[in-house]
């Protein structure tokens, strides 16, 4: 059963849990994200455990939130990082994360999701982002698709630019070039304003506050 819940109620938890995975991000090597970035993510599987939410279950909703946003970040990080740099996960695995409102800790490398909590269809990977599309502009439906299929003529100008740094290397010259596709990218892509990169931003990490106006 679905539930209206005061955003305000869980920041303080998304937050926590938002900075600790942003570590965890960075020790992968993607120095580019933002806890912007990671927050957006992380309202997003808000809004799955508000609709999924069931009270009668016996469980708080603060421990209902964490296994969704672990759950969540693991697929988001695997996904976009962990294949591009499984040489540094190692690093990552001594931080601490927040369990929610009992203050347990848990260490970092246990938001790596185990086989059966990846095979909980309740937050697959595709229904947070039709979730999420649902309740987004146009513009910000755009953004989100391109994060998760990366449009070919970025993958291609991905490939050159791999190609570039790897010729650079061989004659010696250091060449620095990022290691995903990013966000200020996407826009660039899509021809959107700095105003317009604000407002989309905005709208995907405050997606939360969407379900329960």
């Amino acid at each position: 059963m679905a539930i209206k819940r005061d955003p305000k109620l869980d920041n303080a938890q998304v937050k926590s849990f938002a900075y600790k995975a942003l570590k965890r991000v960075h020790a992968l090597g993607a120095k580019s994200q933002t806890i912007d970035d990671v927050e957006s993510e992380l309202w997003i599987a808000w809004c799955i455990a508000c609709d999924r939410y069931d009270a009668e279950a016996g469980a708080a909703f603060s421990t209902f939130l964490y296994k969704g946003m672990r759950l969540h970040i693991n697929r988001w990080i695997e996904k976009n990082f962990e294949r591009f740099h499984e040489e540094t996960v190692a690093a990552s695995l001594d931080a601490q994360v927040d369990h929610g409102e009992d203050g347990q800790g848990a260490e970092i490398g246990e938001l790596v999701a185990d086989t059966a909590e990846r095979q909980d269809e309740r937050y697959q990977r595709e229904d947070c982002f039709a979730y999420a599309l649902t309740r987004l502009s146009p513009r910000a439906g755009q953004f989100l698709k391109f994060l998760k299929d990366h449009p070919p003529e970025l993958v291609k100008m991905m490939k050159d630019l791999e190609a570039k740094a790897a010729f650079a290397k061989q004659q010696g010259v250091t060449y620095a070039q990022p290691h995903r596709i990013t966000s200020s990218m996407l826009f660039d892509f899509m021809g959107a304003s700095r105003v317009e990169r604000k407002q989309i931003m905005d709208e995907v990490t405050q997606i939360g506050h969407l379900i329960s106006q």
